[in-house]
């Protein structure tokens, strides 16, 4: 009988990036006090894969998403008839136990981030930053399962890129110029933060970056060298931006609260 950490490795053989969620839930079975970050630990080395799987040997599987993009399909609302619209490849489906449907697509050179709701239909994209649970992870007693042969996955199609893409603002000859300056100040603020208020700043700082659209490899970039050298933990930085990738911390975020 195949076990959590055979799926696990098989994952891993190809080429996917797999870590530990407790058993019966979504949650990432290595809690923050013990230095996890989530969907960010996630790895494809054997040698990591097993050592997790020997602590928590029932742990379900998480598959961090960003390579692979994720169309997550709420069957309860109106998701199915929305898709419906537009011609769906052959690609790997894997139904949840809720009901719902994971559809998954080859990203290629995109990236493409988490977007829940998209067009304000009941569909959500699972991308960079994010994870999905893959079979046969269990909650509430029922499995992830695979529907068919579930193998193949197809590149993201044409129309999902389309409805992916942010919305279209009109531009002046002075946007960039205006883009640039948005970060140079954001940059800047972060650069100055005082003693007692370097978290916080960066975190205000990561999510302003985001709401410029940028990616999160991108938001690293500026930010980790700036925060090294104000005396931040790179792990903990990493923490930081990761929060601040998700949408929801991002609205909750008052930025008057930040001096």
């Amino acid at each position: 009988m195949q076990t959590m950490l055979d799926y696990a490795l098989r994952y891993a053989e190809a080429g996917r990036r797999v870590f530990p969620c407790v058993p019966g839930g979504k949650t990432p079975a290595i809690s923050k006090i013990e230095g996890g970050r989530g969907c960010l630990d996630a790895t494809n080395d054997e040698g990591a894969i097993r050592a997790w799987w020997r602590r928590h040997p029932h742990a379900n599987i998480g598959l961090a998403t960003g390579e692979i993009t994720v169309l997550d399909v709420d069957t309860k609302g109106d998701g199915m008839e929305f898709i419906t619209r537009y011609p769906l490849p052959a690609t790997r489906a894997v139904q949840t136990p809720s009901g719902g449907l994971h559809f998954y697509f080859l990203a290629g050179e995109g990236q493409y981030r988490n977007r829940t709701a998209v067009q304000k239909h009941s569909i959500d994209i699972r991308g960079y930053g994010g994870y999905v649970l893959v079979p046969p992870s269990i909650v509430d007693g029922r499995r992830y399962e695979v529907i068919g042969e579930g193998t193949h996955i197809a590149p993201i199609p044409a129309w999902l890129i389309e409805l992916l893409k942010p919305p279209v603002r009109p531009l002046t000859s002075s946007s960039p110029l205006h883009r640039m300056a948005s970060i140079a100040g954001i940059l800047n603020f972060c650069a100055s933060s005082p003693d007692g208020q370097r978290n916080s700043r960066l975190f205000w700082s990561a999510c302003r970056l985001f709401d410029l659209s940028m990616l999160p490899l991108e938001v690293e970039a500026q930010l980790l060298p700036l925060a090294l050298r104000a005396g931040l933990d790179e792990r903990e930085v990493q923490k930081c931006i990761g929060s601040a990738s998700n949408p929801k911390y991002r609205r909750m975020l008052d930025s008057r609260q930040v001096v």
